[in-house]
């Protein structure tokens, strides 16, 4: 005779161990076979077993069926919230734009059906929403980022970073659900105009959060343009010193630029145009994305009467975008009569290019002191080094910057002061003596 008792509580007890093929096949025999001496648990361990075991499809259809008859047990329907993720939410980006009305109908009944919390794809879900909703199009839809974001409760979320794949496949840390939730939150809330909103929300979780696995730098970077977006000037200097917190050497050119126009707004303008020649500098290779700063760089210099210099970046700006088939904005245009530049000058965009490219390079290092030192070592790594310098102090290096650094080697270079309290100068501009 067959013991119905028995073989539940060998599935049960290979379901605890994670053996989850075996035990579907055991509560398989006791779901299609004796489907009426059932309960709601067996229905969820077959479900739950199915899904751990790589059949979500099947394990759906499962939780579809034991919910017509228990409709209120939480238990299954995480697990159709799950089977739901895994089939709808965790496809390639490039197949759900094929049926997003899928995708998101998908995302909205997990949400219905499953609460917040650590075991639910509840978290998950949203996350997966909003990555897909930044990076689907080419302007970041603010509005619609926020409407899921405001469907989580920030305090429910996981604080615990975890090791996932990154560049080329390597292991590094990837950020915890909360720090995704505030960064996303943040760049939302300021791409909206809510400045003051994002600034709270920046601090909040700066305050709160301890381990942000490299997020940090984009909750500042969206405070620090809030503060500037600001007509305060204590708003202004905050911007100022969140941004000195992100730069360092090599940052990334639209840090310079967040900070030149800071520093413009400031009235400091021999600053604002040293951070904008470090911002055009740095991305010389996506010039055409550069147009701005390229025309920042004429404002100011127009500003402080240099018109001939100004002209020629208000040319490039122009070629730039009249070459990609960008309208004219407002602003360049105001420029272009007040420099009379002449946009349909027979000079090509590459060659002014590599004009001013020499004038930002040496614009970036004015006024910095040159010594002389000796190469003390390089670091395990191979990307990086110190120099003792002939004054006693010591200075930090990248190898990328000079390739040919050898320990003693004697080297001349100039020297970067460092924005971070307690770190050392860099070395930059780096020549063998």
């Amino acid at each position: 005779m067959y013991d119905f008792r028995a073989t539940k509580e060998r599935a049960d007890h290979l379901r605890n161990q994670k053996h989850f093929s075996e035990a579907a096949e055991r509560y398989r025999t006791l779901w299609e076979n004796h489907n009426a001496n059932c309960d709601e648990w067996i229905g969820w361990g077959f479900a739950h077993c199915l899904r751990k075991s790589g059949d979500s499809q099947s394990a759906m259809q499962v939780c579809s069926q034991a919910l017509e008859k228990w409709p209120d047990f939480d238990r299954t329907k995480n697990v159709l919230g799950w089977c739901l993720y895994d089939l709808e939410i965790k496809k390639d980006p490039e197949v759900i734009k094929q049926n997003e009305s899928a995708f998101f109908a998908a995302a909205n009944r997990i949400l219905e059906i499953t609460p917040q919390d650590p075991y639910s794809s509840t978290s998950k879900t949203v996350l997966m929403v909003t990555k897909y909703l930044k990076e689907a199009g080419t302007k970041f839809p603010a509005e619609q980022i926020l409407h899921w974001l405001d469907r989580l409760d920030p305090a429910g979320l996981s604080i615990t970073p975890w090791i996932g794949k990154g560049h080329k496949g390597k292991s590094r840390a990837q950020p915890a659900d909360k720090v995704l939730w505030y960064q996303r939150k943040c760049k939302a809330l300021h791409e909206l105009g809510r400045h003051q909103e994002c600034v709270a929300v920046g601090s909040e979780a700066l305050n709160t959060i301890t381990a942000f696995s490299g997020y940090d730098k984009w909750i500042k970077m969206s405070m620090a343009r809030s503060y500037g977006a600001s007509d305060d000037s204590d708003d202004w200097e905050a911007g100022l010193q969140l941004l000195d917190q992100l730069i360092g050497h090599g940052a990334e050119w639209y840090l310079h630029f967040d900070k030149a126009k800071l520093l413009y707004k400031s009235k400091k303008l021999d600053e604002a145009l040293r951070e904008a020649a470090h911002a055009a500098s740095a991305g010389q290779k996506k010039l055409p994305f550069l147009v701005n700063i390229i025309a920042f760089i004429g404002k100011v210099l127009l500003e402080q009467g240099e018109k001939d210099l100004a002209c020629q970046h208000v040319v490039l700006a122009a070629k730039i975008r009249k070459k990609e088939e960008w309208p004219i904005p407002n602003e360049l245009q105001r420029l272009v009569a007040e420099t009379d530049a002449d946009v349909n000058i027979d000079t090509k965009a590459k060659a002014l290019e590599t004009e001013l490219g020499e004038y930002w390079h040496s614009l970036k290092f004015q006024g910095m002191e040159r010594t002389a030192g000796v190469i003390k070592n390089i670091i395990r790594s191979g990307k990086s080094g110190f120099i003792k310098g002939d004054d006693g102090k010591e200075y930090y290096f990248q190898i990328k910057d000079f390739k040919k650094a050898t320990h003693g080697l004697r080297v001349s270079f100039l020297v970067k002061p460092n924005s971070q309290p307690g770190k050392k100068d860099i070395a930059v501009e780096i020549r063998e003596s």
